[in-house]
This record gives structure tokens, C-alpha cells and sequence, in this order.
């Protein structure tokens, strides 16, 4: 049985029994008089600073060269293209300009005022019918083009009429004359061939078509009447027409004569492309390599004073898509700027006429 204090204890509560064993015991509790040793400190850890991030190489976009195309397709982002074989490239271009001389022939006015590559890009609309289906077979074309120009003549021909072509050794072709001229020299030598179409000249074969002779001396001088060049005619009948002459078969092979007749062209787009940069040194009083909008004005109506104010903005604007950089686009314009624009617009064949400036000799 408990006593009464058991009951006591029994009753009150853990937390008072606690304090009485406190005060209970307090004399019992041993007083520390030794000096308390403080625990060294812990070691001092120096963490390696970080190392510097590793370089990474950046990725660079690819780039998807599309020559005066670039403005004309509407798909985001522009189709890659897909190489096709030479064989394939020359029967697409062959058909483009069968098609293109049939039409203005048709009407004459149909395509005044509209580029090359604009009509190619109308060409594949109309064949393809949608417009994504088209973007997808040009840009096709244009890779195949790029793949395969130094192959054929005449694929590099469309290249640098459309500019999808980048190289520093072929002129390029910005101009309306020089559509107009090759498109001349394909009808007028197609004539000529046997048959008498322009797929002739583009079947893909290593023999080259032989033309007719008469009808390919018709084909010069309808070359020579389009630069308006008689002596220059009789000079490359007897120098270059006579070598190529087969004279046994009575034909001239002709790929050989179409590249003669291209380069008596290209050395005129030469020296018209030479008189634009010496226009563009004359303008650049300042000697700083570029022409400021004033300066660029004044050169343009030194070289034909009867351009308008319209032509003349529309040439300004037109540098800056053959300008080297941005910044250059916006304030000035460069040399090769400057003259792909200029031949853009009506100088496309633009010579200093000695006899007019200087008066007979």
C-alpha cells in the first residue's frame, strides 16, 4: 500500500517532480575549477577557383545561297534543294527558254519590265501549279545548278544569269542585255541546228550538234547586227568562222561557235563594266572607296544625264542588295555595288563615246 506521501508523488505532475529532484540534488552537482581548453579551429578547406568555361566553337548557321531568287520565294524557311544530275539540269533549262522565246515571240510585251529570275519563278508556278510545290523544284534546280556548272557551259550560263553561281572568275550577269543578248544567240544558233530547236543545243552529250553553214553565218551576223559591230563581223569571219569550218561535212560544230560568239560579247560587257568603275573613281572625290547617295547621283547623270529621279532612287535602293555589308548598304555604296546597279538599270552596255566627247579625230 502507499503511504501518504507516495500519493503525494503520485498525484503531482512529471513536471514538479522534475524541479524537487532538482533541488534535491543541487549540492551534489561537482564544480568545474580546471580551464577549458578551446578546440583549435577547423582546417581552412581553400577551394580551386573554377575553371573557365570550355570554348565552344559556335555553330554557324548554313547559309543557303538563292543568287536574285532570294526576294521571290515566299516559303519559311526556304527549301534546301536537292542535287539532280547534269542530264536533268540541261532538259529543265532547256525547256525554260524554249518556253521563254516562244512567249515573246507570241507578245513582245508580256515580259517588259520583268527579270529573268522573276520569269523563271513564274515558269515553275505555272508548271507546278501550288506554290510550295514550285519553290521546292527551283530550289532543286538552283542546287543542281551549283552541283554541276562547271560540267556544261550552258549550265553555268544560267547560273550567272541568276547569280546562283559565286565565283571570281566568271563576270556576272546582272544586266537586262545580257538575258536579251544569250537569248539572241540561243534562238539565232537553234535555227541553224538540225532540227531546228533549242533542246539541240541542250542535249546532254559529249559531241557537240553541228549547224549548217549557211545558217550559222546568218547566226553571226545576227550576233554582229545586235552589237552593232560590222567591222567587228568581217574581222571574226576571217579569223575565227573559217577555223571552225568543217570544210569536207559543210558544218561547224556548235558549241565552239556559240562560245566564240559569247566571248566578242563578253569583252564589250568587259569594258562596260571597266568605264563603271572608272565612273565610280571620278565620283569619289573623297577617295574613301565609296559613293554617298550625292556623289553616286552626279556620277549616274554625268554617265546619262537623261535619267529621272525615279530611276535614279530605284538604283540606290537596288545597291544594297549587292552591297558587301549592311552598313555600307544603308550609307554608301561600293565599287562592284555601284556597277552591278548601274548595269541593272539602262548602263547594262554604257561606254564613253570618244567621237561624241572629243569630236572626230
Amino acid at each position: 500500500m502507499l503511504d501518504a506521501q507516495g500519493l503525494l508523488h503520485s498525484a503531482l505532475p512529471s513536471s514538479l517532480l522534475l524541479v524537487e529532484h532538482m533541488h534535491s540534488t543541487a549540492g551534489e552537482v561537482e564544480v568545474q575549477t580546471d580551464p577549458l581548453e578551446v578546440p583549435p579551429p577547423p582546417p581552412e578547406v581553400v577551394e580551386a577557383p573554377p575553371l573557365p568555361p570550355t570554348p565552344r566553337t559556335p555553330r554557324k548557321r548554313s547559309k543557303v545561297w538563292m543568287g536574285n531568287f532570294l526576294e521571290l520565294f515566299t516559303s519559311k524557311p526556304i527549301p534546301l534543294g536537292r542535287p539532280h544530275s547534269k542530264s536533268w539540269v540541261l532538259k529543265v533549262v532547256g525547256q525554260m527558254w524554249v518556253d521563254k522565246c516562244a512567249q515573246d515571240v507570241a507578245d513582245p510585251l508580256q515580259n517588259v519590265g520583268k527579270t529573268f529570275c522573276q520569269w523563271v519563278y513564274d515558269w515553275h508556278i505555272h508548271r507546278f501549279g501550288l506554290t510550295k510545290l514550285a519553290e521546292i523544284n527551283l530550289a532543286d534546280l538552283i542546287k543542281s545548278v551549283q552541283t554541276c556548272w562547271k560540267e556544261s557551259s550552258k549550265v553555268a550560263h544560267f547560273g550567272q544569269l541568276t547569280a546562283v553561281i559565286q565565283s571570281r572568275n566568271l563576270l556576272r550577269w546582272v544586266a537586262k542585255e545580257d538575258c536579251e543578248f544569250y537569248q539572241m544567240l540561243l534562238s539565232n544558233t537553234a535555227m541553224a541546228c538540225q532540227p531546228s530547236s533549242i533542246i539541240t543545243i541542250f542535249t546532254d552529250g559529249e559531241v557537240s550538234p553541228n549547224l549548217r553553214v549557211t545558217p550559222a553565218i546568218d547566226t553571226v551576223k545576227a550576233v554582229f547586227k545586235h552589237l552593232e559591230d560590222p567591222e567587228g563581223c568581217r574581222d571574226f569571219f576571217a579569223s575565227t568562222f573559217e577555223n571552225l569550218q568543217d570544210a569536207k561535212a559543210g558544218t561547224i560544230p556548235a558549241e565552239p561557235l556559240m562560245q566564240a560568239l559569247l566571248e566578242q560579247y563578253l569583252k564589250r560587257l568587259s569594258v562596260n563594266r571597266a568605264t563603271l568603275k572608272a565612273l565610280f573613281a571620278a565620283g569619289d572625290t573623297d577617295s574613301d572607296g565609296l559613293l554617298d547617295r550625292p556623289q553616286a547621283r552626279a556620277a549616274l547623270l554625268c554617265a546619262q544625264p537623261s535619267l529621272s529621279d525615279t530611276v535614279l532612287t530605284t538604283i540606290w535602293l537596288e545597291q544594297e542588295k549587292y552591297a558587301v555589308s549592311e552598313a555600307v548598304a544603308k550609307d554608301a555604296v561600293d565599287v562592284e555595288a555601284f556597277v552591278d546597279a548601274a548595269r541593272t538599270h539602262g548602263l547594262g552596255m554604257w561606254k564613253i563615246d570618244c567621237r561624241q566627247a572629243f569630236g572626230p579625230l
